[in-house]
């Protein structure tokens, strides 16, 4: 999974043939594969791998998520508490698709 910081770039980049696998990746994603590509270049570079094992929490509803997640492999299951301690999921994500604060084009 990739996971991109809208507010701030990330303190420590990859080397670079990680920022190519980045940016393969990437050009691959609806969201992003009509981008040029020094933009597409830019939005590898403040991308960020993470690795979940089954069952690991990204994060936790009422966290502030400021950032935008791709599903690089695997799945990741979007779900809610309900109000009587039930799990209900509400979606399930495939590689390729995006979650997370999703307003990249704003300011």
């Amino acid at each position: 999974m990739l996971h991109f910081n809208t507010a701030t770039r990330p303190a420590s980049l990859a080397p670079s043939h990680d920022a190519r696998k980045r940016e393969g990746f990437l050009g691959k994603v609806p969201a992003f594969s009509s981008m040029r590509a020094e933009d597409l270049r830019r939005v590898a570079s403040l991308a960020v791998v993470h690795r979940l094992v089954g069952g690991e929490f990204l994060f936790m509803g009422g966290d502030s998520v400021c950032e935008v997640f791709a599903v690089a492999s695997g799945h990741i299951k979007l779900s809610l508490v309900t109000l009587d301690g039930r799990e209900m999921t509400v979606g399930i994500l495939s590689p390729g698709e995006l979650f997370g604060n999703l307003a990249l084009g704003e300011g």
